[in-house]
């Protein structure tokens, strides 16, 4: 899963032009904070730091990735971290609560609507790197992994109607692969319409959203319950950001990053879980949830998250409540 939040930086020489200076500060401000820079809210929330921007899974390309070293961000990170925690523990108070506010996208037609459209030609990226997981955690088959999941690679490639007039597809998408009968969510390519440079965006526009409604397609052509949902995982992370917030929450529980056989859980009653689903790609999970409890029911919630290290790439996934 390949998610990337832009983030900018530089110096201004102290004899630089005070009217440079001054813009460069306005646009210090704009940027400071990466979930800032990535666009306006779209859903209805009550604290300010549960930005639906974050809902916004981004891929990781050459010509997306940021030259900036990662230092300034390790330190961003490190003195929000407890804004990362106090942004999981709402997504959590948001699961308990019965007044959380619903997404309007139900009907799987508004994908068609707005220039949503499967792609044939996407490829897996995360591959057999998720067997052991699959196998040893969710006690799936090898025959469960090869008859049950289905890769569907949902693209923005069709054009849509805003106000009246119609507008050039985006060209995002976003590449899951969904096992309905085993309840199982792998976020795999992912890049936001939000991120493709496009100045018009369509109204159905994020993750959350767009895996939803796929979801609740398969689940109705399988003849299954669309309360099946057990597990979310997102493979192969490249965020920046999240993967900062690993580093953190390992440190801080004085744990050490290390292959499957050496998966750590984060329960979600502690700092280190409640962080990771603060994370951007752990938002993109939370707002799954929270803006479907008409679908998941008004029980379900995030449990736990268990992280670990493949060579360099971090994978993850969420460990949902039986809500029986």
């Amino acid at each position: 899963m390949n998610l990337h939040y832009h983030s900018r930086g530089g110096r201004i020489h102290p004899f630089l032009n005070p009217l440079i200076i001054f813009l460069a500060f306005l646009a210090l401000l704009v940027t400071y904070d990466g979930t800032q820079a990535l666009g306006s809210p779209v859903h209805d929330v009550d604290r300010p730091f549960l930005d639906a921007s974050l809902n916004l899974p981004l891929k990781v390309s050459p010509s997306h990735t940021d030259k900036k070293s990662h230092s300034g961000l390790a330190k961003r990170v490190t003195l929000k971290w407890d804004e990362y925690v106090e942004r999981g523990a709402s997504f959590l108070c948001r699961m308990d609560s019965t007044t959380a506010t619903a997404s309007v996208w139900t009907d799987y037609a508004s994908l068609t609507t707005w220039g949503w459209d499967e792609d044939k030609n996407a490829e897996v990226i995360f591959d057999d790197a998720l067997d052991e997981a699959f196998e040893e955690a969710l006690a799936l088959t090898a025959a469960n992994i090869q008859d049950n999941f289905k890769f569907i690679s949902m693209a923005q490639i069709q054009s849509f109607v805003l106000g009246g007039k119609p507008k050039n597809p985006t060209k995002g998408y976003f590449a899951n692969s969904y096992n309905v009968i085993d309840g199982v969510i792998v976020a795999d390519d992912l890049l936001s319409p939000n991120q493709t440079g496009a100045k018009e965006l369509p109204e159905l526009k994020n993750w959350s959203d767009v895996t939803f409604l796929v979801w609740k397609r398969l689940a109705a052509v399988a003849n299954t319950d669309i309360n099946n949902i057990k597990y979310v995982f997102h493979a192969t992370i490249s965020n920046g950001v999240t993967n900062l917030i690993i580093n953190e929450a390992f440190a801080k529980s004085d744990k050490t990053l290390g292959d499957w056989a050496n998966a750590v859980t984060f329960e979600m009653t502690t700092d280190a879980g409640k962080a990771l689903l603060g994370s951007p790609n752990g938002s993109a999970v939370g707002w799954f949830i929270v803006q479907h409890k008409a679908a998941f029911g008004e029980k379900r919630k995030v449990k736990s998250v268990t992280v670990w290290a493949d060579g360099n790439d971090r994978n993850m996934f969420f460990t949902l409540n039986d809500p029986s």
